[in-house]
């Protein structure tokens, strides 16, 4: 599964894991960073915004 930005977003905030099967677009994790640096989020949300990071395949958008 492909996950959005606002869908992350959302577990972010309510600190739950994502399905085991989700890639994560490249693009949406520079939206991810932005937001967080422009909603001063806090330690806890940036860390756990990481490990999601560390833990999920982070895909590269081409077209072919």
């Amino acid at each position: 599964m492909v996950f959005d930005t606002n869908l992350i977003i959302e577990h972010i905030r309510k600190q739950l894991t994502l399905p085991s099967r989700v890639i994560i677009p490249v693009i949406v994790v520079g939206e991810l960073e932005a937001f967080a640096l422009k909603s001063d989020w806090g330690y806890q949300k940036v860390t756990f915004m990481q490990k999601l990071f560390e833990r999920f395949p982070i895909v590269d958008i081409t077209r072919e």
